[in-house]
C-alpha cells in the first residue's frame, strides 16, 4: 500500500505539472487582492 502511494506521489508532478501554474497564479492574484484591499487598519 505504502508502495503504491510513494509511485502515485512520483507520478503526480509529472502528470499535472500545469495544475502548479494554475494554483500559482492564483495564490498570486489572492495575495494581490489582500495587499491591494488594505485599509491601513490592522
Amino acid at each position: 500500500m505504502r508502495r503504491i502511494f510513494i509511485a502515485i506521489g512520483a507520478a503526480a508532478p509529472a502528470r499535472f505539472a500545469w495544475l502548479f501554474y494554475v494554483v500559482g497564479a492564483f495564490l498570486i492574484r489572492a495575495a494581490y487582492g489582500l495587499i491591494g484591499s488594505g485599509s491601513g487598519q490592522p
